[in-house]
């Protein structure tokens, strides 16, 4: 009797196993990404950031000149800027206030 009957189960555990750890990894650091916004202009930015589906949250979130904070609205927020400017996100994005408005980094 040869033995590597019992191996072989063990090999394509390991290769069901390995796609879902990856998959899992994915899943998990997506459920950890969250906006960032950079502050491109050359004088600090007031923002207002209203979180929550009936705007229960409200942060003022002062932004030095090229500046850039992290870790904002993990599940969708509206961004206030002083100018009176609104604009709503839903987590993920990469965001730059330039000239008084909203830009997407690219």
């Amino acid at each position: 009797m040869v033995r590597r009957r019992a191996v072989m189960p063990r090999i394509r555990a390991a290769f069901t196993l390995v796609p879902l750890f990856g998959i899992s990894l994915l899943l998990g650091g997506m459920a950890d990404a969250a906006m960032s916004i950079t502050n491109r202009d050359n004088y600090e930015r007031t923002l207002q950031i209203i979180e929550g589906a009936d705007s229960e949250t409200i942060h003022d979130v002062v932004i030095e000149p090229h500046e850039t904070i992290s870790g904002l609205c993990k599940e969708g927020c509206t961004v206030l800027l002083e100018n009176g400017i609104r604009q709503s996100f839903e987590g993920f994005e990469e965001v730059q206030v330039h000239n008084g408005r909203f830009a997407w980094a690219p």
